[in-house]
C-alpha cells in the first residue's frame, strides 16, 4: 500500500498594509508538476489612523480648563482679554501683573470685590479711584471687563506718552512683545500707580505668562 505524505508550507508578510498568506502543498500522491499548487489568502488589515496633532488653538483651550480648577477668577480674566479684547499673550500677562499687584497680593488668586484696606476709595480688579471712577465701584466682575475693555483705549491714547513718548498710543500698547513691558506700560498709562510698585507688577507679569502659556 502506498503511503501518502502531504505537507503544507505556510509563509505569512505583509505587502502594502495587507498580510498575506502563501501556503504551498506538497502532496506524495501526485506528479511533481501537479504538485505545483499554491493558494494565496489575503487578510485586510485596516489602515492605521493618522494621530491628530492638536492646534495651538486646541492645546490653548485645554490648559485654560485646567487654569480654571486653580485660579478660576484670573483665568476668566484671561480668556476675556484674549478672546474678547484681542490682546497677545504678552500683553495679557502685563496687565495680569498688574492686576495681581492690585487685588491679588502678588498672586493669580485675585479678589475682583477688594476695597484698598488703608482708606478703602480703590475697587476692583484695577483698584479704580472712587473719586475719577466711582461708577465702578461695587460692581462685579463681568461689569468690570466691559469697563476694562471700554476705556482702556482712551486712557492709552490720553496717557501714553508717560511709557512711550509722543505718538504712543493704544494701538502701540498693543504691539508690545514682552510682558514686562507691556506690565509697565500698563501701570504707568493705565493704573498711573507709584513707580516703587514697577518691578513687581513685572515680576508678576513674567509669572503669570509663565503660568497661563504652560500648554
Amino acid at each position: 500500500m502506498k503511503k501518502i505524505i502531504s505537507v503544507i508550507v505556510l509563509v505569512t508578510v505583509i505587502v502594502a498594509g495587507t498580510m498575506v498568506s502563501y501556503a504551498t502543498i506538497y502532496d506524495s500522491n501526485v506528479t511533481p508538476k501537479q504538485n505545483e499548487k499554491q493558494v494565496v489568502e489575503e487578510i485586510k488589515t485596516p489602515d492605521p489612523k493618522p494621530v491628530k496633532t492638536p492646534t495651538k488653538a486646541e492645546r490653548e483651550a485645554a490648559h485654560m480648563d485646567f487654569c480654571a480648577t486653580e485660579y478660576p477668577t484670573a483665568t476668566k480674566v484671561w480668556k476675556y482679554m484674549r478672546q474678547e479684547l484681542g490682546w497677545s499673550e504678552a500683553v495679557c500677562a502685563g496687565v495680569m501683573g498688574n492686576i495681581m499687584a492690585e487685588c491679588g497680593g502678588q498672586t493669580l488668586n485675585i479678589d475682583p470685590s477688594l476695597y484698598d484696606a488703608a482708606t478703602g476709595h480703590y475697587y476692583g480688579i484695577c483698584q479704580w479711584s472712587a473719586k475719577y471712577y466711582g461708577e465702578v465701584h461695587g460692581t462685579s466682575l463681568d461689569f468690570q471687563l466691559k469697563y476694562l475693555k471700554g476705556t482702556v483705549e482712551s486712557e492709552f491714547n490720553t496717557f501714553g506718552y508717560l511709557y512711550g513718548g509722543s505718538g504712543f498710543g493704544y494701538e502701540s500698547f498693543k504691539q508690545i512683545k514682552r510682558p514686562e513691558d507691556a506690565a509697565l506700560a500698563f501701570a504707568e498709562c493705565y493704573e498711573r500707580c507709584s513707580a516703587k510698585t514697577y518691578y513687581i507688577r513685572e515680576e508678576n507679569s513674567l509669572k503669570a505668562y509663565s503660568y497661563f502659556t504652560n500648554y
